[in-house]
């Protein structure tokens, strides 16, 4: 699966494959991270399902409770009006990115268009009605309900200024500011943290590395990281090079947080070190 598709965020054993001595296998289930209604993400899906699907035997939608069979879309013999329909079908949000690509993978159905794996859908029927129930009650009280919310957290706010003294005020205005993030978790901590000693261990370290990161010259770290990373490239293999390329696209696309790339570049870097220098000339 390429890069700029999805990242894998978590991979988890099953208690099958733990046993020890166990000969048994199970089935590898990918769950892909759905957002709704998001054009992007779903062009993403869509290109996922796509590569995973020559070896793939089933693709689960929520929303269902059917199997949906797309065969006929993959047979039919004018293939680039199915595509340019689908495509106009994503972008419009009227069909989601695996359906999308259960529609246009004719090319990857070697022998007949149900090679394509079934598409199932894996929702439980009693429990999804139950939900559809509950929106439909709940959607016509809700601008009744808010109205309600608002009136009381007025009436509540009175009764702080007839309680509270003038500190304990300025305190929960703060604290309420922070809860309606008006004000940023860093600001937050240190106004707690203020002429409080001594702090907790992990507070201390946080406002610290808030103050690091206050006084980084982000413009210098952005030519830093580039030069590192033309330092690095001269002495890595092709698949190496081929693997940074991989880690950059990914962190400048938000797939890869700031401390997973900069630890990723500290290892390449690390093993660079540890590669013995090549001797020119004899001793």
């Amino acid at each position: 699966m390429p890069q700029q598709f999805g990242t894998i965020r978590k991979i988890t054993v099953g208690s099958r494959q733990k046993a020890v001595g166990s000969n048994q296998t199970s089935p590898i289930v990918i769950q892909v991270q759905d957002v709704h209604q998001n054009a992007e993400a779903q062009n993403n899906i869509a290109q996922i399902v796509g590569r995973l699907a020559p070896i793939a035997s089933v693709v689960g939608l929520e929303g269902t409770t059917e199997t949906i069979d797309l065969s006929s879309f993959r047979s039919f013999p004018d293939q680039e009006a199915v595509k340019a329909a689908a495509d106009f079908l994503l972008k419009e949000n009227k069909i989601s990115g695996p359906i999308h690509a259960a529609m246009t993978a004719a090319k990857e159905c070697r022998e007949a268009p149900d090679d394509f794996p079934a598409v199932v859908g894996i929702d439980d029927g009693q429990h999804y009605a139950a939900n559809v129930e509950a929106y439909k009650l709940s959607a016509p009280k809700q601008a009744h309900l808010k109205t309600r919310v608002k009136s009381e957290e007025l009436s509540v706010q009175g009764e702080k200024q007839k309680a509270f003294n003038q500190e304990l005020l300025e305190f929960d205005a703060r604290v309420q500011s922070y809860r309606g993030h008006a004000v940023a978790l860093g600001d937050h901590i240190r106004f707690l943290a203020k002429g409080r000693q001594p702090l907790p261990p992990q507070t201390a370290l946080f406002l610290e590395a808030l103050r690091m990161e206050k006084d980084l010259d982000f413009s210098r770290v952005e030519k830093e990281r580039a030069e590192l990373i033309k330092g690095l490239v001269e002495g890595l293999t092709p698949f190496q090079i081929q693997e940074l390329t991989r880690h950059s696209m990914s962190y400048r696309a938000g797939s890869t947080s700031h401390a997973d790339f900069y630890r990723y570049l500290k290892s390449v870097a690390k093993e660079s070190q540890r590669k013995p220098k090549e001797s020119h000339g004899k001793q």
